[in-house]
């Protein structure tokens, strides 16, 4: 099925690196990815952000949806393994539903944050803040003396 979504990238030009287990964050980057395409309907946008902070945190990256959201009270749910919100019969998929308990605990495990912030009819926002030990300064430095 096509829902002619639309998919914004926003990354600063100088990124600096971040020293971590590629293949962790990779799956937790596709397991957002995958869960704000499936519970975004037709014609909705899916956004991918990085953002630079003032230190400590450093660095955040953002995934965020128009999709169809989640009350407060499902959050907690979505965060449980097996875990599943109830949603419009159309987007109801395959799956065992422990994408997002995993990212989360993939995150902690990196040291990292994992926030969800969503409004039912609204969408969702999914970031991973990594530690700030593991966002390179220098790289951040060196890259926006070029």
């Amino acid at each position: 099925m096509r829902k002619r979504l639309t998919l914004n990238w926003d990354l600063p030009a100088n990124l600096p690196g971040v020293t971590s287990d590629e293949r962790i964050v990779q799956q937790i980057l596709i397991n957002v990815l995958t869960n704000a395409v499936k519970f975004t309907g037709e014609g909705g946008k899916v956004e991918v952000a990085v953002r630079l902070h003032d230190f400590p945190d450093g660095l955040s990256i953002s995934v965020t949806d128009t999709g169809f959201g989640m009350r407060p009270e499902d959050l907690a749910l979505a965060l449980k393994p097996f875990g599943q919100v109830p949603q419009d019969m159309t987007v109801r998929g395959e799956g065992t539903y422990l994408g997002l308990p995993l990212c989360q605990r993939f995150a902690e495990a990196l040291g990292g944050r994992f926030m969800i912030e969503s409004e039912r009819g609204k969408g969702t926002c999914v970031t991973l803040v990594p530690p700030d030990r593991r966002v390179m300064r220098e790289h951040a430095s060196l890259a926006a003396a070029r």
